[in-house]
């Protein structure tokens, strides 16, 4: 699955109506917390990704502590003990 960045969530609606308007299937668009993404399939069977970079993983922790603790976005968090125990068990 090939990747792309998009500038902005109103540029992700844009690209959406026009994946649309191509025939294209969009699979879904989500916002992930620190991102939103839209998944779409072209005609052949593609499947890709564009993402925003915005609002970004330093949302909620400074650019140099990211990674230091297990940060999840509020749609993961009442996950976070199933989560660490995977972890733990990897």
């Amino acid at each position: 699955m090939a990747s792309f960045i998009i500038k902005s969530a109103n540029e992700l609606e844009t690209k959406k109506n026009e994946a649309e308007q191509l025939g294209y299937t969009v699979e879904k668009l989500v916002n992930r917390g620190y991102f939103s993404s839209l998944y779409v399939k072209d005609p052949f069977g593609q499947r890709f990704e564009l993402a925003t970079l915005a609002p970004g993983f330093t949302i909620d922790e400074p650019l140099d502590e990211l990674g230091n603790t297990l940060a999840l976005p509020d749609f993961l968090e009442p996950q976070r003990k199933k989560i660490e125990q995977t972890l733990e068990d990897n």
